[in-house]
Parts: C-alpha cells; structure tokens; sequence
C-alpha cells in the first residue's frame, strides 16, 4: 500500500524514535498512518486505515504536546463534493483507536499545521473558491473546538491564488 502513496503524504519521527507516515491508501483507498517498527522502517511496521478516502491529500502532520499525531488534510464528504479541510486527532501513536475527527472549512486545500505555544493546532490553507490564505486556530489541543477562518492575504489584495502552496512554521 505504501509504495502506491501519493507524493501529498506527511512523515515525521514519533516520540519513540520511529518514523510515522500519514497518506492515502490506493487500494482500498482509505487514509492511512503507518508507524514503522524500526527506524529503517522496514520490519514489524504497523499500517491503520483511518477512514475511507474520497479523494483526500495534502496531509501536514506534527505531534502535539500530548505526544500524539495531529494531522490537517482536505476531503470532499461526499465523491463530487467540494474539499473540506479537515484535522485529525489521534488518539495513540497508531492512530487505531480514540481518533478525533473535525471539519474546519469547506473549499480548502494545501493545508499546513503547527502546533502554537498554547498546544493547539493553527493550519494555514488556501481557499480555492475565494483563492485567499486563510487561516483557523484551534482553540483546544484535539481541534474539537475553534475559532472561525480568516483571511490573512486575499486574492483581491495581491495576485490571484495566495496561499496555494503555503506554509507555517
């Protein structure tokens, strides 16, 4: 399954020294995280199917202060449907089990996530209807809540397509 990974997938290095890599399963397609069981990732690797995909892509992923994965990605809810930016909580390392998922916005695309001095989640992301950077702060760790996007440059303001390829550091 990883080997037919889109070139939109997120890597980083969990708590435990091991690679995790988030991205879309192609067959069955399904978001999938897989946590290496080594560092050379190439033995006793363990591979979750998150949710089926839809079309999903764009992952940005980092750890939060609880240590576990938190990841922003777009997905349309229904096949056709526009993208809707999305972040998901896991609740291990594996992402198997207690996983929380949110819908931030709709028309999202190229999100990238930090996680703030406060412990939550800012993602930054391009909005492909009104093509304007916008932005959305998590106003908790898990992004169950937050506050409404906002424009940070507009299309209006400058060339069209800001913020297509973003990203917050």
């Amino acid at each position: 399954a990883l080997l037919n990974a889109p070139p939109d997938s997120a890597l980083l290095i969990a708590p435990d020294g091991k690679p995790i890599i988030v991205y879309t399963e192609t067959s069955p397609a399904n978001v999938a995280l897989l946590h290496c069981g080594n560092v050379r990732c190439n033995a006793g690797n363990v591979i979750t199917s998150i949710e089926p995909a839809i079309g999903q892509g764009g992952f940005s992923m980092k750890i939060g202060t609880d240590s576990l994965p938190v990841f922003a990605y777009f997905s349309p809810l229904v096949l056709g449907g526009p993208n809707h930016l999305k972040v998901m909580h896991c609740g291990n390392l594996f992402c198997s089990a207690g996983n929380i998922s949110t819908v931030l916005d709709v028309n999202a695309l190229y999100p990238s996530l930090v996680i703030g001095s406060d412990g939550n989640p800012l993602i930054s992301y391009y909005d492909f209807s009104s093509q304007d950077l916008k932005a959305v702060k998590c106003t908790n760790r898990t992004c169950t809540a937050f506050n409404l996007p906002s424009t940070v440059e507009g299309a209006s303001q400058a060339a069209t397509y800001i913020g297509q390829w973003n990203s917050v550091r």
